[in-house]
C-alpha cells in the first residue's frame, strides 16, 4: 500500500479513511443484530461523528503465511442499512484449508488411478477371453481338416501297401517261372550231352571196326633197330 494513503487498523485489518467514513454514514442496525464495539451506536446514546486524524502508516511486509481474519457482516455493512459501496472481501486460504484441498486432490488422483487400473484389468481380461475364443475357434476349424488329411494319408498308405503286396506276388511268380525254365533248360542240356556222347562213342567204334592195322618196315635197318611200328593200311 502507498505510504501516503491514510489507513486505520481494525482487528488486524487495515481500513482506509473512505471506508471508515462510509461505515459511519450507515443507518442504525435493527434490534436483533450485533454491532461491532467502537463503531455502532449503543442503547443509551448515539455515537458522535469525530473526524479521524491523518495517520501515516508505513508499509509493513506481510508474513510468510498470513492467516487474516475475515471481516464480520457488521464491519462490511449491516443488511438493513443504507450504506453505499460495500467493502471488498479478501479471502486468503489458510494452511488447514490448503492441506484439505491437497488431500482431496490426492484422493481424487488415487480414485482416478484405481479406476484406470480397474479399466486396464477389465481390458486385459476381455482381450485374453477374446484370444482364447479365437484359439478355440481356430482349433475347431482345423480339426476336420486334420481328420481329412489323416484319412487321406491312411488311404494312401493302404493303397501303397496293396501295391507293394502285388509287386511281391508278381516277383514271386516270376521267380517260380524262371526256376522252372532253368530246370527245363538244364534237363534238355543234359539230354543233349548224353545223346552227343552216345553218338560219338558209336562213331568211334564203327571207325575202329572198318580200319585194319598194317606193318611198316624202315628203309635202313640196323642190328639194333627196334621193330618198325605198325601203320594202318588202306581199308578193303
Amino acid at each position: 500500500m502507498d505510504e501516503e494513503e491514510r489507513v486505520r487498523v481494525l482487528q488486524g485489518i487495515r481500513l482506509s479513511e473512505s471506508v471508515v467514513n462510509r461505515m459511519k454514514d450507515c443507518s442504525q442496525p435493527s434490534a436483533g443484530e450485533q454491532l461491532v464495539p467502537g463503531f455502532g451506536p449503543s442503547s443509551s446514546a448515539p455515537v458522535p461523528t469525530v473526524p479521524l486524524p491523518a495517520i501515516s502508516v508505513p508499509t509493513v511486509p506481510a508474513p510468510t503465511t498470513p492467516v487474516p481474519t475475515a471481516p464480520s457482516s457488521s464491519v462490511r455493512g449491516l443488511p438493513g442499512g443504507t450504506c453505499k459501496g460495500p467493502l471488498t472481501d479478501v479471502k486468503v486460504p489458510s494452511a488447514e484449508s490448503g492441506g484439505g484441498l491437497q488431500s482431496s486432490a490426492v484422493k481424487e488422483d488415487l480414485k482416478k488411478f484405481q479406476q484406470e487400473q480397474l479399466a486396464v484389468q477389465d481390458e486385459m481380461v476381455r482381450v485374453a477371453k477374446k484370444e482364447k475364443e479365437a484359439a478355440e475357434k481356430h482349433l475347431k476349424a482345423s480339426l476336420p481338416k486334420k481328420k481329412a488329411s489323416l484319412t487321406h494319408e491312411q488311404q494312401q498308405s493302404a493303397r501303397l501297401a496293396r501295391e507293394l503286396e502285388d509287386r511281391e506276388a508278381e516277383l514271386s511268380r516270376r521267380d517260380t517261372f524262371y526256376k522252372e525254365q532253368q530246370g527245363r533248360i538244364q534237363e534238355k542240356n543234359a539230354e543233349l550231352y548224353k545223346l552227343s556222347s552216345q553218338q560219338f562213342h558209336e562213331a568211334a567204334s564203327k571207325a575202329e571196326s572198318t580200319i585194319k592195322p598194317r606193318r611198316v618196315e624202315p628203309v635202313c635197318s640196323g642190328p639194333t633197330s627196334p621193330d618198325p611200328p605198325l601203320l594202318p593200311g588202306p581199308s578193303a
